[in-house]
């Protein structure tokens, strides 16, 4: 977990985001995503594209929390996914919704999670986003292994 955390402190330190922040949201994502079986490369990369790791983050379009979950498709409340532990869990909910949805019909590597940016069509934007996500995925996992990580 460590390197996973040094190689988010190497991505977040340079764009002004608080290490303690940093540091509060890998151990979070870290912890959270290996308890439910998922790769937390993947959600710090999704975490990173949507809010750049600010679990207060809110949208206009009314999405809520570190991982930007529509309030239209969840039980909670804006100010619960709010909740790091909250948001994350329900984040990697719908993550695991699109992968299962789309991921045998998609050709490209990863390209499933354009799905939780677009919905069930990705247009030109929405594919634009899973290759952003896909980037900051493969930045992640270099940073981590530079730094010694063995996951």
């Amino acid at each position: 977990m460590e390197a996973f955390i040094a190689a988010m402190m190497i991505i977040g330190t340079p764009n002004h985001i608080p290490e303690d922040r940093i540091r509060t949201s890998g151990e979070a994502i870290w912890t959270i995503a290996t308890e439910m079986g998922e790769d937390p490369y993947l959600v710090a990369a999704v975490g990173w594209v949507e809010t750049r790791w600010n679990p207060n983050a809110r949208s206009k379009t009314k999405d809520c929390g570190i991982l930007q979950v529509h309030l239209r498709y969840t039980k909670y409340t804006c100010d619960e996914l709010k909740d790091l532990k909250t948001g994350i869990r329900e984040g990697i909910t719908k993550l695991r919704y699109w992968r299962k949805r789309f991921e045998k019909r998609e050709r490209r590597k990863m390209q499933w999670v354009c799905h939780y940016n677009g919905g069930n069509v990705c247009r030109k934007r929405a594919q634009g986003y899973g290759r952003s996500v896909y980037r900051m995925y493969r930045k992640l996992k270099w940073k981590a292994k530079k730094a010694g990580d063995s996951k």
